[in-house]
């Protein structure tokens, strides 16, 4: 963990004993390290957003207020860079998820024409289980939910990725960097043993990182895979 006080001190007494030019370029590298930090810190974790997902029976879920009478639809804007991978839990099946979608950015959409209850769990990638009512606004009619919302794993893999957005061009990927390959050999492992979600969620990084390396075939490739996985 890079102290910025004890950074701070060092580049004071520097500047006792060097040019100004190099304090200055010292005082930049400070600057940037900064910025790096600000990139990859984690997201904060929704309200009411759990490891565990464990709604109880009917009547708990009814007296805790998870189940507060709302019925609707779900519509998710995903107002994120990534594209997601959205789990559906039913409140009496919690340790199995019901369905997935997936998301580009920017795509606004209804899991699927279905009524749901605000005791459902909702989960992005593979961030914490959400309660649906909490996490959503609704209009009567229909909840609404954004991942940004809800907590979204903040990977090595993404951190890296955003960190590559940010500069004008895409460039190759760092030395020591988690190869793309790698996280399709993952996900393809999960896959048949059973691990859907995990599956999904390993071919999602595999995606950020052929597009941070600038492989767009291989990208949409993957995306393609994860379509095709999920049936839409």
């Amino acid at each position: 963990m890079i102290s910025v006080q004890n950074v701070l001190q060092s580049s004071g007494a520097f500047a006792r004993c060097r040019p100004a030019v190099q304090v200055l370029r010292m005082a930049s590298a400070v600057a940037v390290g900064l910025a790096l930090l600000g990139v990859v810190q984690p997201q904060a974790q929704a309200q009411s957003c759990t490891s565990t997902y464990e709604p109880g029976s009917l009547q708990q879920r009814q007296r805790s207020g998870l189940w507060d009478g709302r019925i609707g639809p779900i519509r998710v804007v995903n107002n994120t860079e990534n594209a997601i991978v959205v789990s559906l839990y039913h409140p009496n099946a919690p340790d199995r998820v019901f369905k997935y979608w997936y998301a580009e950015p920017g795509q606004r959409f209804l899991l699927s024409n279905d009524n749901y209850s605000s005791d459902w769990g909702i989960q992005i990638d593979e961030g914490p289980i959400c309660y649906v009512g909490r996490v959503s606004s609704w209009d009567s009619r229909m909840f609404t939910t954004f991942p940004s919302r809800l907590f979204i794993t903040d990977s090595p893999a993404r951190s890296r990725l955003s960190a590559v957005k940010s500069q004008a061009v895409a460039v190759p990927l760092a030395i020591g960097s988690p190869r793309p390959e790698t996280y399709e050999a993952i996900a393809a492992k999960q896959i048949k043993q059973g691990q859907q979600r995990n599956g999904l969620v390993s071919l999602l990084r595999a995606a950020d990182l052929y597009r941070a390396s600038g492989r767009t075939q291989d990208e949409q490739r993957v995306r393609d895979r994860i379509k095709h996985e999920i049936g839409g």
